[in-house]
């Protein structure tokens, strides 16, 4: 019985000090993503302003307020899986912005 509490006190142990490093980790790559693909980020920042300004709208328009909702939440979730990709393969090349400096 002992062996079996010291055992879970041990396992808990290290999970909570790893927790924090995970987490750590995760934040990092997320800024990576953010800083690597800002083209990206700007399209996401984009997309969910015209999320919210067509939920505000007063009007359904026919069903293409709702139509263009649901595009634009189908795009944001590409935007995020492109950036989730590009972060999980840094291998993948990035591209100078349109207009850089090279």
């Amino acid at each position: 019985m002992k062996t079996t509490i010291k055992v879970a006190a041990m396992v808990l142990a290290a999970a909570l000090l790893a927790s924090p490093l995970m987490l750590a980790r995760a934040a990092g790559q997320k800024a990576h993503g953010a800083a690597r693909f800002p083209n990206l980020q700007a399209a996401k920042r984009l997309l969910n302003n015209a999320r919210s300004r067509l939920a505000a709208a007063p009007a359904d328009f026919g069903g293409h307020r709702a139509a263009a909702l649901k595009l634009v939440n189908e795009a944001l979730v590409e935007v995020n899986q492109a950036i989730d990709y590009g972060t999980a393969h840094p291998e993948t090349p990035t591209p100078a912005a349109p207009g850089a400096a090279k």
